[in-house]
């Protein structure tokens, strides 16, 4: 059987979308040697690291092919009712697309594709009304058309059969793994110490309810306030104007840092060393960080709403994302009883080892033997 998959993500994005291919990717190559893997890439730009990544997947059993395209010309392209692809795949039996970008309007071959959360449908004004319509008929566009579609959570799943009307033995929930990160940097960024601070780790948008964050926080005791900073470790994301706005108080008296992007090093090392992870998100399709958070033994606090309860399980204090008062009274309650936050770190542990890239990578291929089947059968 001959598989393409589209790696573009893995190379160009270092979170997300681009680590769940990366990794998932890699785990399918190394569960599925009898197969043969067309892996290919359309980014535009190069350079060392980006080829470092892309060379990688090479195996005896994978052929490499990268196509120079930029993003919004692949975006358009890949949209349109023509095979543009064409002997490119060399046919290939099967595609898989780790997100609903990679997948190919036209194409006789039959696609497994994955979709990661509904957002646009759930929050179309975070990304515009243009925009999230755009990305709500491409995401519908691709169910329609797709095998079968790939969820990274039951709330996923479900959100899926909501919003799309799509019947529910189309989709297959497969929960992602915990992301492997480098070893910790020696030494703590951002002259943060170690037990001192608050983490949570996730791209600046609305929809992270960072704005909920900073309240909560401002409702805690002066006395944590003056000892515990709060760390934002995440990238700029869109609309985030008003939530940097309403942090400006909190950055000034050096309770509050952004630490933008950062390393592997560094992120392992501010998992490693915080007091607690806190997650107060309004919408997520899995939320990679509380599952990374876990793998490091940290006491985790999640919001009580779509994925997170599952992904936190019963290793989770939950709160209500949309409470400041609720947030503030779960952070005080685990940074002043140590016996809890013990507790919580053990289970956290333990619940992490639920997600498996391994695992996640034998379900993917029993579902690509299961879609050729059906295609030869139908032939």
């Amino acid at each position: 059987m001959k598989v393409a998959i589209d790696v573009t993500r893995a190379i160009i994005e270092t979170a997300g979308i681009g680590r769940y291919t990366f990794e998932l990717t890699h785990a399918l190559l190394d569960n599925a040697p009898d197969y043969d893997f067309l892996i290919y890439s359309t980014h535009f730009n190069n350079s060392e690291e980006k080829n470092k990544k892309f060379l990688s997947f090479k195996r005896e059993n994978v052929k490499l092919k990268r196509l120079h395209i930029p993003g919004k010309c692949k975006e358009f392209i890949w949209g349109l009712p023509i095979n543009f692809l064409g002997k490119f795949i060399e046919n290939s039996d099967i595609i898989f697309a780790p997100s609903f970008f990679e997948a190919i309007a036209k194409s006789k071959i039959p696609q497994v594709v994955t979709i990661h959360d509904m957002s646009t449908f759930i929050f179309p004004q975070q990304r515009g009304a243009k925009m999230s319509k755009y990305l709500c008929r491409r995401t519908a566009a691709v169910a329609r058309r797709a095998y079968k579609i790939v969820a990274v959570s039951e709330s996923t799943k479900n959100d899926l059969v909501k919003f799309l009307k799509l019947p529910e033995e189309k989709i297959q929930m497969i929960y992602p793994g915990v992301n492997q990160l480098s070893a910790p940097s020696a030494k703590l960024p951002f002259d943060l110490k170690q037990g001192e601070y608050i983490l949570c780790v996730g791209t600046v948008e609305p929809r992270k309810n960072l704005q909920g964050l900073f309240k909560a926080y401002s409702l805690l005791p002066e006395s944590l306030q003056n000892t515990y900073k709060l760390v934002v470790c995440g990238g700029k994301g869109w609309n985030d104007s008003q939530i940097y706005e309403l942090a400006q108080p909190l950055v000034k008296k050096g309770q509050l840092v952004f630490t933008g992007f950062v390393s592997d090093r560094d992120l392992s090392k501010l998992y490693e060393d915080a007091l607690l992870f806190i997650y107060p998100s309004l919408y997520e399709g899995f939320g990679f960080p509380i599952a990374e958070a876990m793998s490091f033994g940290l006491p985790v606090i999640s919001s009580n709403i779509s994925s997170m309860p599952e992904v936190a399980g019963d290793a989770g204090l939950l709160i209500d994302p949309n409470s400041p008062e609720d947030i503030a009274k779960a952070v005080e309650r685990v940074i002043n009883d140590n016996d809890l936050r013990k507790k919580m770190a053990f289970k956290s542990l333990r619940q992490c080892q639920k997600f498996s890239w391994r695992s996640s990578a034998r379900e993917l291929r029993d579902l690509l033997d299961e879609a050729i089947q059906v295609d030869n059968a139908n032939a």
